[in-house]
């Protein structure tokens, strides 16, 4: 069983060591956090008690990737999360916090439409997913 703490969060390999960059991609926390916007969750964060989150992959108008390992299956992953720039906010840099706030008002309607297609889109990519 592989230790997820011992993962480092560049790569998801499994590490001998925490203290120094990871041997394999030379990932370091203190450098990567000082890159990226506070609105993104910090590595080692845990969803829903199965998925723990790395580095962030990719950053766009719609949402975040981030690289993330299955607790359960043990496995490297990816993690969308839905984050529409100027229909929600999170700052993450003061306090550790996943939860988001959306912009109140009818841009909570576009929030609310644009989640909605989100999930249709995660409905049918986990059709396509052979889970053996």
């Amino acid at each position: 069983m592989i230790d997820p703490n011992y993962l480092c969060p560049g790569c998801m390999r499994q590490r001998k060591s925490l203290d120094d960059s990871c041997p394999y991609c030379g990932f370091e926390a203190k450098e990567y956090r000082e890159t990226v916007s506070a609105r993104v969750l910090s590595p080692r964060t845990i969803l829903a008690g199965k998925y723990m989150l790395g580095k962030v992959l990719g950053e766009g108008g719609f949402g975040i990737t981030y690289l993330a390992w299955d607790l359960n299956r043990e496995q490297r992953i990816a993690i969308k999360e839905y984050f529409p720039a100027g229909l929600v906010t999170r700052d993450t840099a003061n306090a550790q916090t996943e939860q988001i706030s959306v912009i109140s008002g009818s841009k909570k309607v576009y929030y609310e439409h644009g989640l909605q297609s989100f999930k249709e889109e995660a409905k049918n990519l986990a059709s396509l997913w052979n889970v053996e």
